[in-house]
């Protein structure tokens, strides 16, 4: 690979001392782990990988097409270290997530729409997220056979399933409005739809390609 630096001479040799150093402190480190844990980090647009790298300055890189599957870690050593204890703890987290649900035989898998799976999910992650986290079950969502995977201890599976199934119901019953805008307005409106959909609690696309 090449990093060009083009400018004066003054501002170019301190953009080269800052890549350079940069160079020179970077370490990678490659982590194995079942297709699961990959899973977990890659799913939900990537919300956790992205939310890893943000923590800890690195950059994170899942292979899910190999087995086992691989999470590379680029940063510097500090950084690398950290993120490696937390990749290492999600790991950990999903092998005891995949022996209880080995043991107890609790899944279920639901189907539905592509707009109510994307509301399931929420913007980043968020909402199933959220009922992971508040009732113990592990979900993993699935865009290609749009269907919601909840597998865990039959209590946790159940209430999940309850969260999970509320969402699509609401959904099924939801009105639509279509609002025709120009390209100045949907810029503005793609940059804030996340923000909008959370404190609206809609699911919000915005079509720049179309014409208004």
């Amino acid at each position: 690979c090449t990093v060009r630096i083009t400018g004066r001479r003054e501002c170019v040799d301190r953009a080269c001392a800052v890549v350079n150093e940069i160079i020179q402190s970077t370490v990678m480190e490659v982590i194995e782990c079942s297709r699961a844990a990959a899973l977990g980090l890659i799913d939900r647009n990537g919300s956790e990988k992205k939310r890893i790298g943000r923590e800890t300055g690195t950059m994170l890189s899942v292979n899910d097409s190999r087995n086992p599957c691989t999470v590379q870690i680029t940063g510097k050593r500090r950084c690398v270290d950290h993120a490696c204890q937390i990749v290492n703890e999600i790991i950990q987290r999903s092998q005891r997530g995949e022996k209880e649900s080995g043991r107890s035989g609790n899944e279920e898998v639901i189907q539905c729409s592509q707009a109510a799976l994307t509301l399931v999910i929420g913007p980043g992650g968020e909402t199933v997220d959220g009922i992971e986290r508040d009732t113990g079950a592990r979900i993993h969502t699935d865009r290609t056979s749009k269907t919601v995977r909840i597998s865990g201890k039959k209590e946790d599976v159940d209430r999940a399933f309850e969260a999970v199934n509320k969402i699509i119901k609401d959904h099924e019953n939801s009105s639509e409005e279509v609002i025709q805008c120009d390209r100045a307005a949907a810029r503005h409106l793609a940059s804030r739809r996340g923000r909008m959909e959370r404190d609206t609690r809609t699911r919000i696309d915005v079509d720049r390609n179309s014409e208004p």
